[in-house]
């Protein structure tokens, strides 16, 4: 019987260095997989700001948009200012004169946003295309990457769980022989 149970304590112990061993494994995948989640976040969000770099220079590639439409707000700007000052109670008037005024911030914003843009694509919009497909391809192979981890750690989960089953018959019959040892040096003395 001490054959026995030292067959069984080296099986427990193997059994559970394997289940640690795949509990180190998934807790390293899942790891890396957080990493890459990391990167394809970033990547994610590159994409999104080159993408609207784009369109912002697609709308108006030579700004010239951008130039004729502030010359419009400030037209308006100028003569909601000459009618508001011409009658200073008329709340209508000095409201109509915020308005534009904000329009022209916002404009502005988008200005230097275009001009931004510009410079950027420096010309090149096709260039900058290419470099969004890049980030793209590079978004896709870190997915195929996160797949896979994901399907290694299926794996494992699975492995443990097979694992744990094992373990807990090899304590059950480490149980039964430990009973079976007392029970034998009970009934010799």
């Amino acid at each position: 019987m001490q054959g026995q149970l030292k067959d069984v304590n080296d099986q427990i112990a193997a059994t559970s260095k394997q289940l640690q061993d795949v509990g180190s494994q998934t807790q390293n995948l899942n790891s890396q997989m957080q990493n890459l989640f990391k990167q394809k976040t970033s990547i994610f969000n590159d994409l999104q700001n080159m993408n609207a770099i784009l369109s912002i220079y697609t709308d108006d590639p030579d700004g010239s948009h951008a130039k004729s439409t502030m010359v419009v707000y400030e037209g308006q700007l100028q003569a909601a200012q000459d009618a508001a000052s011409k009658d200073s109670q008329n709340k209508e008037l000095a409201y109509q004169v915020t308005v534009m005024q904000q329009k022209i911030d916002d404009w502005k914003k988008h200005t230097e946003d275009l001009q931004n843009a510009i410079k950027t694509i420096n010309g090149d919009p096709q260039a900058y295309k290419d470099q969004i497909t890049e980030k793209q391809q590079s978004e896709s192979s870190i997915q195929d990457q996160i797949n896979d981890l994901q399907s290694q750690i299926t794996t494992l989960n699975s492995t443990a769980g097979k694992l744990q089953p094992t373990l807990n018959n090899l304590y059950a019959q480490q149980e039964t022989i430990l009973d079976q040892i007392n029970a034998l040096q009970d009934s010799m003395q």
